[in-house]
């Protein structure tokens, strides 16, 4: 996914922001087997935009990735305090379609879709003056980039492992466990990582 202001985008016109999803399937699969999401919202500031990289090694990943992304898009949830109160109804919408989904399919689909699926993400908001915030689980990172040369990446310098997990079983809570640390220097806390550390007063 990339974002590019136009000249005239500081005066409030989220028209000016250019925003593009790419999407590339794993190998030789289909798009039918991608499990990533992506989602953006730039017709109104704040711009928002998310995606999600499902673990192909769960069951109904791609379902909740798009979840993920939907929800952060659409509820703003780009604080820790925001995510941590969205996950638990997404993770109960997850569950309930997967059901619907896995009935009647072989025995070992509905063992798979009762551990949960996995996935990493970040969103981002972007206010018309320049000022943004991102919240982030895993190692999904942004980049700012400019004439080409990349000017930051956060959070990581290195990816580290984490999942969310729709609790769709006790197997599922004990993979919920591990819980990475932010690299040095970040400025961000404990999943889910933030920035900035704080968040921004309203209107700011």
């Amino acid at each position: 996914m990339s974002a590019t202001a136009g000249p005239d985008s500081s005066g409030g016109d989220a028209s000016a922001v250019d925003a593009r999803v790419w999407a590339v399937s794993k190998g030789d699969a289909s798009m039918d087997a991608y499990e990533d999401a992506a989602h953006v919202r730039a017709e109104a500031w704040p711009v928002r935009a998310a995606v999600a990289d499902g673990a192909t090694e769960s069951a109904f990943a791609g379902a909740w990735a798009e979840r993920l992304a939907c929800g952060v898009v659409e509820e703003d949830a780009t604080t820790p305090a925001a995510l941590r109160r969205a996950v638990p109804a997404w993770q109960a919408a997850w569950r309930d379609a997967v059901r619907e989904r896995a009935a009647g399919r072989p025995w070992y689909v509905e063992a798979k879709a009762e551990e949960g699926a996995f996935a990493t993400l970040l969103g981002l908001s972007l206010r018309a003056g320049g000022q943004w915030r991102a919240v982030g689980v895993g190692d999904c990172c942004l980049f700012r980039v400019r004439d080409e040369a990349l000017v930051r990446s956060w959070p990581f310098t290195r990816a580290r492992p984490s999942r969310i997990v729709p609790p769709s079983s006790p197997a599922a809570r004990v993979k919920r466990r591990p819980r990475p640390r932010p690299p040095r220097g970040s400025g961000a806390r404990a999943i889910p990582l933030c920035w900035p550390p704080t968040p921004s007063p309203p209107g700011s």
